[in-house]
């Protein structure tokens, strides 16, 4: 920065009050070419170094833009959700306190499709839980949690859902956010599986294959194009869900895990959330459900 006093106070009245107007550095500078004598990445760095009246808070796109993250941070965010909630602190955790365990993941739609089910599942009732989404993203997971303990009631959500198992997925690293209550309390403890490892939360695993009678991998649905979910609604997601959780399991001792959850859990699951038992000969597990 070789600009004399004189030259960067010159500088200083013409960017500051472009500026102001809303104008942008560029336009500034290639109209101004006889009073700017530096270049337009010049100009950004005095804005920065303070040499200017108009300071970052005035550049409407900088306002727009994150910084972005390097690969060392991301991998120290990453590190620091997982400290204390690895799955062996998650075995050691449910030996001590024998509370029940609810499996999470999320599951995507065929290729353009840009929502995605958020699934839970009670693993002693193996109740499938899946919430619609606008995109794969922390927000969104964290939204959901809220909206669903709002629907409950805190207490209730704490009692029902207490542990969550899941995966590393990048929506899910945000362990705070989910624990904490929409009351500011604890709601929740949440713990990742090991990497590679979807056996652990097997349970849930064997249920998205029953979604994929509804939206199978390799078959057009909708568009003729995609598996999407871009054209449900999370009533049409419950119905699918009631259907699903209405056909009986040999593993649950031919009890559809709908009925077992009623036996188990708080009726205000079933209300908050929509859960109704469909008659055993209307159960469909069909795409032409959902048309």
């Amino acid at each position: 920065m070789n600009a004399t006093e004189d030259e960067i106070a010159v500088m200083n009245d013409v960017v500051s009050a472009g500026l102001k107007k809303g104008q942008s550095v560029a336009h500034i500078v290639a109209t101004n070419k006889d009073l700017i004598l530096c270049s337009e990445k010049t100009v950004y760095k005095y804005i920065a170094g303070g040499y200017f009246t108009a300071d970052n808070f005035d550049l409407p796109r900088k306002l727009h833009f994150k910084p972005r993250k390097s690969q060392g941070e991301k991998e120290e965010k990453r590190l620091k959700a997982l400290e204390g909630r690895r799955y062996t602190d998650f075995t050691a955790y449910i030996s001590e306190t024998g509370l029940p365990v609810t499996e999470m993941d999320t599951v995507h739609g065929g290729e353009g499709s840009k929502k995605v089910l958020l699934t839970m599942q009670p693993s002693t009732s193996c109740l499938l839980l899946p919430f619609l989404l606008h995109s794969c993203t922390q927000d969104e997971v964290v939204q959901a949690f809220d909206e669903i303990e709002r629907a409950l009631t805190p207490d209730v959500f704490a009692k029902t859902f207490p542990v969550f198992l899941t995966d590393r997925g990048p929506e899910f690293l945000c362990p705070d956010l989910l624990e904490r209550s929409i009351d500011g309390g604890l709601r929740t403890k949440v713990f990742y599986c090991d990497p590679n490892a979807p056996f652990q939360k097997g349970t849930l695993e064997q249920s998205h294959s029953l979604i994929r009678r509804f939206f199978p991998k390799k078959s057009a649905y909708n568009d003729g194009r995609h598996n999407s979910f871009d054209n449900m609604t999370q009533e049409k997601i419950t119905l699918m869900a009631n259907h699903i959780n209405s056909h009986s399991r040999d593993s649950l001792g031919g009890l559809a895990p709908l009925f077992l959850a009623s036996l188990m859990m708080n009726p205000k699951v079933n209300e908050a959330l929509d859960l109704a038992l469909i008659p055993p000969d209307e159960v469909t597990l069909k795409p032409a459900l959902l048309k």
